[in-house]
């Protein structure tokens, strides 16, 4: 027994640590996304198309559309997607949620086809689900809706739970979405940057081990930018080992490095400026904030100044102007 639950946790491991396998659940959550936006958002401009080729009139496309939440809201479909989440886990709950939507679609797309309109189910829909017009605002289904309507709802059905079960609800109050990860390395979205509200946690246990995975993270994702510290300012030693170990262009102390690193606005020590540039660590011309200095092009006249206290030349050397002719001579 014991031997099983090791080598189960060993294959998750080693699902998890895969790059490809992220990547492909990261594809499939998209496309869900994606097929969900085009079934529930984008499929209004066929309404016109419904109501001339299989006699869908404006009510009918209403309830249609109006389905989608039927099981999740009258037949309390998410209680029991809740349940199965909680006893299967999140990979059974996301395959499920998946084949959901493919069958609620596959549903959807055979009510509209000729096959079906020349099939024995056609004919036993006519003549079911013809309900009162006053229950509309209970079920989808009324007297007068094609075939086609009525079997099309119950895959708009379907595909309804499939999203709702796949679906993550954040609270309206929420500010930041924060993942616990221990992998630094660039395969991994969290340990990268991201232009959002989400972010990767690191925990260590030591003051040390907490640098070293910061400065792990500083030079995969992003050599040369920048690294912050929120550490009591009258402790130095931090903060001197932290700027030495990272490899950034600005260390940012007890500041908001997103607007911190901004410069001007939390303090003056940084050039006000959208972009900087990493250096030669993050392979490029300078390091620091980009501003008006390296947008000019400054030209230098030099004139010849000598300086004694700077030159130390043994006997016979010349190189005050005009002295060839004395070499020469000499």
């Amino acid at each position: 027994m014991a031997t099983n639950s090791s080598a189960s946790a060993k294959v998750g491991e080693l699902l998890r640590d895969k790059a490809g396998v992220r990547w492909t659940a990261l594809v499939l959550l998209a496309s869900a996304m994606f097929f969900g936006y085009v079934f529930v958002d984008v499929l209004s401009p066929l309404q016109s198309y419904v109501q001339t080729e299989k006699g869908w009139n404006p009510t009918t496309w209403g309830n249609f559309f109006g389905s989608e939440t039927f099981l999740n809201v009258f037949v309390f479909f998410l209680i029991f997607a809740g349940i199965i989440l909680d006893k299967m886990g999140v990979r059974f709950t996301a395959i499920l949620s998946g084949a959901i939507m493919v069958l609620g679609g596959a549903v959807n797309w055979y009510a509209m086809t000729d096959a079906f309109e020349q099939s024995s189910l056609k004919s036993a829909f006519d003549g079911i689900l013809n309900l009162p017009d006053a229950w509309w605002n209970i079920t989808p289904w009324v007297d007068g809706m094609p075939a086609s309507a009525k079997l099309a709802t119950f895959g708009f059905m379907l595909f309804g739970c499939g999203i709702e079960m796949a679906g993550i609800t954040v609270p309206y109050d929420t500010k930041v979405l924060v993942y616990e990860t221990d992998d630094t390395s660039h395969d991994n979205p969290w340990a990268n940057e991201k232009l959002t509200t989400l972010l990767g946690m690191f925990k260590a246990d030591t003051l040390d081990e907490a640098y070293d995975i910061c400065a792990k993270l500083v030079y995969e994702g992003g050599a040369g930018h920048s690294a912050a510290l929120y550490v009591d300012p009258t402790e130095e030693e931090k903060i001197d080992r932290f700027a030495e170990k990272m490899k950034a262009g600005r260390i940012l102390i007890n500041t908001p490095t997103a607007f911190g690193g901004i410069g001007d606005l939390y303090n003056f020590d940084i050039a006000p400026s959208l972009t900087l540039g990493p250096g030669a660590v993050g392979h490029s011309a300078y390091m620091g904030n980009t501003h008006y200095e390296q947008l000019l092009d400054i030209k230098v006249v030099a004139m010849r100044k000598e300086n004694m206290l700077w030159l130390q030349l043994p006997k016979k050397v010349y190189y005050k102007t005009g002295c060839t002719p004395v070499a020469l001579r000499e």
